[in-house]
């Protein structure tokens, strides 16, 4: 159990604690130191009325029979004895508790104002670094918001501008929610850049403050801490152990202060319970987290793209028809040079062909000549006997 692992980011908190034991331990000594005067004047007072008998110069006292005289000069000597024991206990309150405890603290105090001073440098660095990246995030997250808004005026400019036409009212807005948006966007990067430079220049502070620098600082509150205590525990020790020069009229008093001041301390205890007060909620500390926001113009890119590959396959088809007419335009040739090598054979096979046909018709007209003939001699014998008739 420790301020290193188990208080790593309560500094504050720790640095009050130390301040609260040197006060406690400071107060104690003013007390001391007032009580070792008391006591010395006590003593004194203690010491001229242990030195005769009660009534000045000619006391009743002296008068009185022995039995009360006797009475009497014993609670005069025993108040002597008790000056005596009185003067010593302040003359060891001020040379072993209020001199040397008081050197103790101002040493202490001196480490405890180096100890704060450090840690406090330490902290304010990374507050000052961690208030930038908070600054810087808002200010990214304020441009990204602007910038979703321009893209959204830029859409509906261009869509009020589909719709008029040639309009020039509605060609300058919608060039100037263009002009906007690009505004806007170039913000929102500027803005990101910074803010994660802010995060990253934070969180590596924070690393190097609470991984490197503080675990050394707080080692030393500790041990501060746990001297203070245990110089304290010392002091209440020493004063405790003044009283066992009384007699019986203090042993009770002496029996408290044994049980409550001398025997009851517990350092692990005392060091134990204040932990358990302030304990980090945390194990550990947590580094910001830096939050994206989507970029409008990430996103109308990816939405182009998509559109792209949607029209993909009517692009290909216009891609592959210029090749198909370059094929055909290829191949061309050589259909031409195949009907060529091709033109003389198809000639000869249908000079063939007409002189088939050719044959055929002379055959025809050899078969039907004979009918020809008959056919015109009937015709004259007709014409004949049509005449004879007449």
């Amino acid at each position: 159990m420790s301020f290193e692992t188990d208080v790593w980011d309560g500094f504050d908190k720790i640095a009050e604690h130390i301040s609260v034991q040197l006060t406690v331990a400071k107060d104690l000594v003013d007390m001391m130191d007032k009580r070792a005067k008391y006591e010395a004047d006590y003593a004194k007072h203690m010491a001229d009325i242990g030195k005769q008998l009660p009534g000045g110069r000619n006391p009743a006292a002296a008068k009185t029979e022995t039995t009360m005289h006797t009475a009497i000069e014993t609670v005069v000597s025993t108040t002597a004895s008790l000056a005596k024991v009185h003067a010593e206990l302040a003359e060891e309150i001020q040379t072993q508790i209020v001199k040397p405890f008081s050197a103790f603290l101002k040493a202490k105090e001196a480490d405890r104002k180096r100890l704060l001073k450090e840690g406090e440098a330490k902290t304010k660095t990374l507050k000052s670094m961690e208030a930038t990246a908070k600054k810087a995030q808002d200010n990214y997250e304020r441009a990204a918001n602007d910038a979703r808004k321009a893209v959204d005026e830029e859409k509906k400019a261009k869509a009020d501008l589909e719709q008029n036409q040639g309009v020039k009212k509605f060609e300058n807005a919608a060039g100037k929610a263009t002009t906007l948006k690009e505004k806007a966007i170039a913000r929102m990067t500027q803005t990101e850049q910074i803010a994660e430079s802010a995060v990253e220049n934070a969180n590596n502070c924070m690393k190097k403050t609470y991984d490197e620098e503080m675990p050394a600082i707080l080692r030393e509150m500790q041990k501060l801490s746990e001297e203070i205590f245990e110089k304290t525990s010392e002091l209440l020790a020493i004063f405790t152990t003044g009283h066992e020069r009384f007699e019986v009229p203090y042993k009770d008093v002496y029996a408290l202060l044994g049980e409550k001041a001398k025997d009851g301390l517990d350092k692990d205890a005392d060091l134990a319970e204040f932990i358990e007060k302030v304990k980090s909620e945390k194990e550990k500390y947590e580094l910001i987290e830096f939050k994206k926001i989507p970029n409008p113009a990430e996103e109308e890119l990816a939405e182009k793209e998509d559109a792209a590959a949607a029209s993909a396959p009517e692009e290909k088809k216009e891609e592959e028809k210029p090749k198909e007419e370059e094929k055909k335009e290829e191949e061309k040739p050589k259909e031409e040079e195949k009907k060529e090598e091709e033109k003389p054979k198809e000639e000869e096979k249908k000079e063939e062909e007409k002189k088939e046909e050719e044959k055929k018709e002379e055959e025809k007209k050899e078969e039907e000549k004979p009918k020809e003939e008959e056919k015109k001699e009937e015709e004259k014998k007709e014409e004949e006997e049509k005449k004879e008739d007449a």
